[in-house]
């Protein structure tokens, strides 16, 4: 069983928590909330496995910080190594080690302070008795400092070889598998590109390097799988079975699956190892007679899509534009006048939505929650389908302070949608800039 205690306003929480995750953040969506300025709605996820326990940030979340570093992927949480959100610390105590315990949530947050009265009290004491073995030690160490000198000064080729550089590669190899073992795969890369090359080390210690640097690409390949299917696992709950429930059962209509044909396609090619695969077959030979998406599209079948692009967010109206100037340019005459008139409207809309969008960002952002400021932004980058209205919200963006901290959160964690925040040249070139981007 782990303890998760939780530092927050002056104030100290201790929960226990079993195998599984929790989720950390702000919003309803978290089990465990906290109250503290700048963070999200769920701002990270607790995995935890027996002792192994993992603290896991949400894509474009300000990142949470360990030891003095920002922690923009997932990271091993050893007893009692404190991580902070927001103005939030967090802790975790694995039973056997010491300070576990019921009565380990009841410390005070701060230090208790000796009085300065009696601290003084002593000191002068210790001035009027004196101390023989704090002299006698003083003296031997002044004596070895003076030995050492002198050794060095009469023998300096015996110094000639920096002694750290015998034992630094051992020592190296030892704290890149420290890394490698909390997944700090950047850090443990970084400390094996410090060894020489060659035959300069011993044959063991090349073959170590070499199952770590094995570990290191499969630990980042299993990890970007991991956020890929992440993010998969949410575009299936909330397009497709969400979408079939709700919409597809008893005879449905031929524009609804339609949509919801061309989403499983897209489902398909986009995460093509991920674990609900079959069931997204099994729906498209479900409904295989009802529509082919090799068949042109109808009036009927480009108002429902137009609607479905548009009805939640991210309400996609760039998509939606496209597909209905794709569908005028083989249309006839009456069909052009009908979907002109949805163009039309739908611009009216896209319009309203990118003025509430745009006070939406401003109202995060002015409460500190600037990853979802940041989130909004995105959007409007992405889907406005408007390049003046993409134009502002990429400048707007660059300019906050945490940039390079997002982006790279949205680099780790949602590859999708940073590869599509990127096709904007000025995100571009800040990213590079930065060196999000190589």
């Amino acid at each position: 069983m782990v303890r998760l205690v939780v530092e927050e306003a002056g104030e100290r929480r201790a929960f226990k928590i079993g195998r599984g995750r929790v989720t950390i953040g702000s919003g309803e969506g978290a089990k465990l909330k906290l109250a503290s300025p700048g963070v999200a709605d769920v701002h990270a996820e607790l995995e935890v496995d027996g002792d192994d326990v993992r603290l896991v940030p949400r894509p474009g979340v300000l990142p949470p910080e360990m030891a003095g570093r920002k922690l923009s992927g997932p990271a091993k949480l050893r007893h009692g190594m404190a991580v902070t959100i927001g103005d939030a610390r967090l802790f975790v105590e694995l039973e056997g080690q010491p300070g576990t315990g019921e009565g380990a949530a009841e410390r005070p947050v701060a230090p208790v302070r000796t009085s300065n009265t009696s601290a003084g009290r002593r000191r002068r004491a210790g001035r009027k008795r004196g101390n023989p073995v704090a002299s006698l030690g003083i003296t031997l160490g002044v004596v070895v400092v003076l030995a050492i000198v002198a050794w060095k000064i009469a023998f300096p080729v015996f110094f000639a070889q920096d002694s750290a550089g015998i034992f630094q590669p051992a020592l190296i190899v030892q704290k890149a598998e420290q890394y490698v073992e909390d997944a700090r795969w950047d850090l443990a890369e970084g400390e094996l590109d410090r060894l020489p090359v060659g035959d300069e080390l011993p044959e063991s210690t090349r073959r170590r390097v070499a199952q770590l640097r094995e570990a290191i690409e499969d630990g980042r390949a299993a990890n970007e799988l991991h956020w890929h299917n992440q993010t998969g696992t949410e575009y299936f709950t909330t397009q497709l079975e969400r979408f079939e429930s709700s919409r597809l059962q008893g005879q449905p209509e031929r524009p609804k699956v339609r949509v919801f044909l061309e989403r499983c396609r897209f489902f398909r090619e986009t995460w093509p190892e991920h674990p609900k695969l079959d069931w997204v077959r099994r729906q498209e030979s479900r409904f295989a007679g009802v529509v082919s998406l090799s068949d042109p599209m109808t009036l009927d079948d480009l108002a429902f899509k137009v609607e479905s692009l548009t009805w939640a967010e991210p309400r996609q109206f760039g998509e939606a534009l496209a597909t209905i100037d794709a569908f005028l340019d083989d249309a006839g005459p009456s069909e052009a006048e009908t979907a002109e008139g949805l163009r039309a409207e739908t611009v009216q809309r896209r319009d309203e939505w990118v003025d509430d969008r745009l006070q939406q960002a401003r109202y995060e952002f002015e409460r500190g929650d600037v990853a979802k400021s940041a989130a909004v932004l995105r959007a409007l980058i992405v889907h406005s389908g408007d390049e003046a209205v993409a134009d502002d919200a990429a400048a707007r963006l660059v300019a906050f302070d945490d940039f390079e901290a997002i982006a790279r959160g949205y680099r780790r964690h949602d590859p999708r949608r940073f590869d599509e925040m990127m096709e904007h040249p000025t995100v571009r070139a800040k990213a590079l800039e930065l060196g999000v981007l190589e």
